[in-house]
């Protein structure tokens, strides 16, 4: 493996093209592009959730009209109206999360369940140590995986990667907060005398 490391550090300084086919830089590349992906359904789901909750927000401000006439009457501030909706907003948001992870998360096992077993299967058959032996492709797989083929493991699958998880969803409290800022400065700016009297 360093000799392999070194020669390809070797063409690449010497400004040779390098075309790294092993089976870590084929990961590699799998994870890169799964990362990019994620990162683009994020910003395109991000957009669709902003959108949502802006509507879902605007009608409770529409809705509520009246009420927050009466509070600003009362002597509730703007800023108390605006951390009204945003509180309203937030505990919305909250809950998509935890039920979209919670469906995200139960169709992930499902679809693990799904590939551990094909793939358990088809190394079982093609491991020349499994009982039975095994095949000819069977023998060049094994060789290439140091002696053994590994079996994956459910757990394994489903352990989620945290900080893409984290950043993920951060990033879309942060564009659901901005656009809740548009219908919590609407409903701050509601005259009471306006809102009671048109109610």
């Amino acid at each position: 493996a360093d000799d392999r490391e070194a020669y390809i550090k070797y063409l690449k300084d010497n400004n040779m093209m390098v075309i790294d086919n092993s089976p870590l830089a084929v990961i590699k590349g799998v994870r890169k592009g799964a990362t990019i992906f994620v990162t683009w359904l994020t910003i395109i789901l991000g957009t669709g959730v902003a959108f949502i909750l802006l509507t879902t927000v605007s009608r409770f401000v529409a809705d509520s009209r009246k009420e927050i006439g009466v509070w600003r009457a009362i002597g509730a501030k703007r800023i108390d109206i605006t951390v009204l909706v945003l509180v309203r907003m937030s505990i919305l948001l909250l809950f998509g999360i935890a039920v979209g992870v919670a469906i995200g998360y139960g169709v992930s096992a499902l679809i693990a369940k799904s590939i551990v077993s094909s793939v358990n299967g088809f190394t079982g058959d093609i491991n020349v140590y499994a009982p039975g032996g095994g095949n000819f492709i069977g023998s060049i797989i094994v060789s290439m995986l140091g002696g053994q083929v590994p079996k994956l493991s459910i757990i394994k699958l489903l352990d989620p990667n945290w900080q893409l998880l984290g950043s993920r969803l951060g990033v879309l409290a942060v564009i659901s907060l901005v656009v809740g800022l548009i219908p919590a400065a609407r409903a701050a700016r509601i005259s009471p005398v306006t809102a009671i009297r048109d109610s």
